[in-house]
């Protein structure tokens, strides 16, 4: 099982929902014993499932897509999304129309009207490009912005690569230490950043588990659609991390990069920036 291929998130929510063939079932189970980055990819699932459920039952979406199919769209139109309504209401449980409904277009656009009280409706957890997890004896749970953690936590980062082609990601610590999360440097940094993952949410092979730097510790995720010079990236992270601003600033580049980043702080400091 060390070198089975990773399962696919659809084929997840199909074992969350008990949907799978008795044979595929098994074989999912004794992977998941086995894969910890699967474990935590099921957890994650299925607490996403219980929230939708929990702010959205199913009876409030299905009167919201009635009232939105009944609106002032085309004819051809509103039978086109009636006809996917259908089929996402009636061929799945509960639990999985509603997460269908809300992420598959065209259907995502029934719920993004001003004058719908869904139009706010979300993945929760899933919107922005880097995400960390914090590992618990229940399983997982997502850290925000400035949230508290402490030595020997374990994190699990994760990416979504949206438009974007090429990305690195590192983190910079309270005592001005860079450290590399993708790619692995185990071997030096390599002279490009690496091609990034297109299927969702990609969880990165490695955990992390912090050490006693005291203060903060500020994730960064560096994303182009064109191949960018990693040694370049490094050299402003080493700037950032060795100047008062660490905690707040933005990563000073050039050309075509964006970037995102998450600070976490340490020893009950508080929570004095990031973005």
């Amino acid at each position: 099982m060390k070198n089975a291929k990773p399962i696919a998130d659809w084929k997840l929510e199909r074992y969350l929902l008990g949907e799978l063939p008795a044979e595929e079932t098994d074989s999912i189970r004794k992977q998941l014993q086995e894969d910890e980055t699967a474990s935590l990819r099921l957890a994650r699932l299925e607490k996403s499932k219980e929230e939708i459920l929990a702010d959205y039952p199913p009876e409030i979406i299905s009167r919201q897509i009635k009232e939105r199919l009944g609106g002032k769209e085309s004819r051809s139109k509103r039978e086109g999304w009636a006809r996917g309504a259908r089929l996402a209401l009636y061929a799945l449980p509960a639990a999985a129309a509603i997460v269908l409904l809300i992420t598959l277009s065209p259907l995502n656009q029934l719920f993004r009207g001003p004058d719908t009280a869904l139009g706010a409706v979300r993945l929760k957890g899933t919107v922005d490009p880097l995400t960390v997890y914090r590992k618990t004896l229940a399983g997982s749970e997502q850290l925000k912005d400035g949230d508290l953690v402490q030595k020997d936590d374990t994190l699990q980062l994760s990416y979504r690569a949206g438009a974007a082609e090429y990305g690195a990601i590192f983190s910079i610590d309270g005592r001005g230490i860079v450290t590399w999360h993708l790619p692995n440097v185990a071997d030096g940094l390599p002279k490009q950043a690496p091609a990034l993952e297109k299927s969702g949410e990609i969880l990165l092979a490695f955990s992390y588990v912090l050490d006693d730097a005291p203060r903060f510790e500020r994730f960064f995720f560096i994303f182009s659609s064109d191949p960018f010079n990693l040694a370049t990236v490094a050299r402003a992270a080493e700037k950032l991390a060795s100047s008062d601003s660490a905690q707040t600033d933005e990563l000073p580049m050039s050309g075509n990069l964006d970037q995102h980043s998450l600070l976490l702080t340490k020893n009950g400091s508080g929570k004095e920036g990031g973005r």
